[in-house]
């Protein structure tokens, strides 16, 4: 009895060949089955590199608003570390030997006694000392001091007019500017002295008692 010779198992291409052309899988399904979809750690980027999951770390820093401190917060600057730099139009507070500064800018304006308290400058590493607040209350006081109008265009003096309510010496603008200074100087003008009238002369007085 002739032996039989058992047949070879079809492979599952030499299979998809045998069904019809409709039936037969496409080239993406059959690349699919031959490489299956690696598993992605969730907390890896695209490029491979570790993705930093703490939020805190991950944040973009902004440039904080610098805060108003009370002078009871500043022991290391004190006003008379304090220098009018009348050329640069700032008051500013040397801060170490590399040369960092904090400065309040102004800018003068058409009119002599109106300036323009535009920018306060702090570096980062000295914020929250309370260094705003001191360059703001001499640069008010200087102001006040030479019947000066100031327009607080600094985002940081109006927080500082804000919680301190000093307003004495603020106007909006220009135009408010002029109606101030014009006040101002109708009240230092003198007073009117009084009419007197003229005395006689005394050539008539003789020629009345003569006769």
């Amino acid at each position: 009895m002739p032996a039989t010779m058992a047949t070879p198992p079809l492979s599952s291409q030499a299979t998809n060949q045998r069904l019809p052309r409709y039936a037969q899988p496409t080239l993406s399904q059959r690349l699919k089955a031959n490489h299956p979809a690696r598993t992605v750690d969730s907390s890896t980027t695209s490029t491979g590199r570790k993705r930093n999951i703490n939020p805190d770390d991950t944040a973009i820093k902004h440039p904080q608003k610098t805060r108003i401190i009370t002078s009871t917060a500043n022991t290391r600057f004190q006003s008379s570390d304090i220098i009018h730099d009348t050329n640069a139009c700032m008051f500013k507070i040397k801060l170490d030997v590399q040369g960092r500064i904090a400065a309040l800018c102004y800018l003068p304006t058409r009119l002599h006694l109106l300036v323009d308290f535009y920018h306060t400058e702090i570096p980062e590493s000295y914020r929250h000392l309370g260094l705003g607040d001191l360059l703001a209350r001499h640069a008010f006081q200087w102001a006040e001091e030479n019947n000066k109008l100031v327009i607080p265009t600094c985002a940081f003096i109006q927080r500082y007019l804000d919680h301190y309510k000093c307003m004495n010496n603020v106007v909006r603008n220009e135009q408010e500017a002029i109606e101030r200074l014009a006040i101002m100087k109708l009240r230092q003008q003198p007073p009117p002295s009084p009419v007197s009238s003229s005395p006689v002369p005394s050539s008539i007085t003789t020629l009345a008692t003569n006769k």
